[in-house]
């Protein structure tokens, strides 16, 4: 994590951030690769939309700035256990 990876979950992989209900604004939650795939319709609910389609009051994920936080958030992450 002090890298800016993700911590190995129960699973035995890598612990995936999630925005609830796909907004950028949204909470972010930390859950298992394992659940993210078995859940992933619900996870989705906006999969194969294009930008344009997506309800005017959410705001799609912008993966680029995403990425970077993602990294940093995990470094943070790791001060804790420290």
């Amino acid at each position: 994590m002090r890298h800016g990876r993700a911590p190995i979950g129960v699973d035995g992989n890598p612990v995936n951030l999630h925005h609830i209900g796909q907004d950028d604004r949204s909470a972010v939650v930390e859950i298992t690769k394992q659940m993210h795939a078995e859940n992933a319709k619900v996870l989705h609910i906006f999969h194969g939309m294009n930008r344009s389609e997506f309800p005017t009051d959410v705001t799609p994920v912008d993966r680029a700035s995403f990425r970077e936080w993602r990294h940093t958030y995990w470094k943070e992450i790791a001060l804790d256990y420290l």
